[in-house]
C-alpha cells in the first residue's frame, strides 16, 4: 500500500517531522533523520541535476530541513520562498456583509454610504460585491479590513471562536502575516497491509518468501 502526502515549504515543514520527539517519542523524527535505518540515498534525475548522488552525508536532520527550505546541503539556494497572506488572518466576509446590509437597510442607504471616508466607502463597496459574487458568500477577508468596516458592529460578536473558526481576535493577531506556500515535495510511504504483516509474522517459511 502506498500513501502520498504533500510537503509544505520552509522551516514549518521540517519541524512537523523533526521537532515532535516529545510528542511521538522521537520515532518519526529518528526515521526521517536516518537513525535506526539505513542511511538515506539521493536518487532520481532531479537529484542528479542538482549534483547530488550516493548516500546522504552529514547531519540527516539538517540536510532534511535545508532541503525543505529550498537549500542544498552546501547551502546553495535552489528554491526561494513564495510568500502569500496567512489564511489564519482571514475570515469569511459573509457575516460582516450581512450585518452591513441590515444596518444600511435600516437607514435607507447602501452599505458603502455608511462610511464618510472615500477609502472605506470604496472598500465596503468592493467587499460587498466580492462576497455576494462568491459561492456561499465565504470570500476570505483580511481581519484588518473587517475591523475597519465594522461600523458600529462588534466584530467579536460577528466572529466568535468555534471549533471551525479561531474567532476574530486570533485572526486579527495574524492579519498581515505571510506564509511560505511552496510545495517542495511528496511524502511517499510504502507499507504492507496488516494482513500481510500478520502472515509474515505468524506464517511458515514458504509464505514468508512470497
Amino acid at each position: 500500500m502506498i500513501s502520498v502526502a504533500m510537503l509544505g515549504g520552509g522551516a514549518d515543514a521540517a519541524s512537523y517531522y523533526l521537532d515532535r520527539a516529545a510528542e511521538c517519542k522521537g520515532d518519526l523524527a529518528r526515521y526521517y533523520a536516518g537513525e535506526r535505518e539505513q542511511p538515506g540515498r539521493w536518487c532520481g534525475r532531479g537529484a542528479g541535476a542538482l549534483g547530488l548522488g550516493g548516500p546522504v552525508e552529514g547531519d540527516g536532520r539538517a540536510v532534511f530541513a535545508a532541503l525543505l527550505d529550498g537549500r542544498l546541503p552546501d547551502g546553495t539556494v535552489v528554491a526561494k520562498p513564495v510568500w502569500r497572506a496567512d489564511p489564519r488572518g482571514r475570515l469569511p466576509g459573509g457575516p460582516l456583509v450581512a450585518e452591513l446590509r441590515t444596518v444600511a437597510r435600516g437607514r435607507g442607504v447602501e452599505p458603502a454610504e455608511l462610511f464618510a471616508a472615500d477609502r472605506l466607502a470604496a472598500a465596503a463597496r468592493g467587499l460587498v460585491e466580492r462576497v455576494e459574487a462568491s459561492p456561499h458568500r465565504a470570500h476570505p477577508t483580511d481581519a484588518r479590513l473587517i475591523a475597519d468596516l465594522a461600523a458600529g458592529v462588534n466584530p467579536h460578536a460577528l466572529y466568535p471562536k468555534t471549533n471551525e473558526r479561531p474567532g476574530f481576535a486570533a485572526a486579527f493577531a495574524r492579519a498581515g502575516e505571510k506564509v511560505d506556500v511552496r510545495r517542495c515535495g511528496l511524502d511517499v510511504v510504502v507499507s504492507a497491509p496488516k494482513s500481510v504483516s500478520v502472515l509474515y509474522g505468524l506464517g511458515r517459511a514458504s509464505p514468508r518468501r512470497c
